[in-house]
């Protein structure tokens, strides 16, 4: 079993809940659960966009910026998500069938 007990700053950790939510709580490897449908993000209007040195920069493309943000290692070629600088620009994460208790 996999129990979320810290946020840690350390990138592509495996104590955070989009880890636990990827592994199924520590019984399986991991899978993006942006990919599987598991987890889904919202975007400010202009926020879903994603860039890599190989595509450059795609406006809309929200299934790749999500990707990107839920992945566990980093793709390669600078894959970032970004937004065009609205103020308050944002992304969010819901967990769908998962409740958090913070304790």
């Amino acid at each position: 079993a996999c129990i979320f007990s810290r946020v840690d700053n350390q990138a592509f950790d495996q104590n955070g809940v989009l880890h636990a939510i990827g592994t199924d709580w520590g019984v399986a490897g991991y899978s993006n659960p942006a990919e599987t449908g598991k987890v889904r993000l919202g975007w400010s209007r202009d926020a879903a966009n994603y860039y890599s040195t190989v595509g450059g920069h795609k406006v809309g493309d929200a299934r790749q910026a999500a990707s990107v943000i839920c992945a566990n290692s980093h793709p390669g070629a600078n894959a970032t998500m970004w937004s065009m600088g609205a103020p308050k620009a944002y992304f969010e994460v819901d967990l769908v069938a998962v409740t958090l208790r913070p304790t």
